[in-house]
């Protein structure tokens, strides 16, 4: 389910006052969280890494990304996101993690990220 215009504005003041310039997204679905978060980002190093394992939701993202003027701030990984969150280095730390995937997951994704201090 993608977030409400309401919704993704709070997103985009969060990681603003956060002082975020890392964020690892969970879960893409058409890009428009990632979309609010971008805004937010400074404009030197600010990056986004979103995950999502539907090759459709993936193509949807990168189209909707690829016209937005931060879009390049993005990179979007197709694949599973136990299976990347494992795979990301120690040394590559996140200011902030959205996970807004498979429910049934949100447990499990949120171990994952403690176990690898991403953030």
């Amino acid at each position: 389910m993608m977030l409400g215009p309401l919704e993704a504005s709070l997103l985009g003041i969060l990681v603003g006052v956060s002082g975020a310039s890392r964020v690892l997204e969970i879960g893409t679905f058409t890009g428009y969280s990632a979309m609010a978060m971008i805004e937010a980002l400074p404009q030197e190093g600010g990056y986004i890494k979103s995950i999502d394992k539907d090759p459709r939701c993936h193509a949807l993202a990168r189209e909707h990304l690829s016209r937005h003027p931060k879009g390049d701030k993005v990179d979007l990984v197709l694949g599973d996101a136990m299976e990347i969150l494992d795979k990301l280095p120690e040394d590559d730390p996140y200011d902030v993690v959205f996970i807004d995937a498979d429910k049934k997951m949100y447990l499990r994704y949120y171990e994952a990220i403690l176990a690898k201090k991403i953030d």
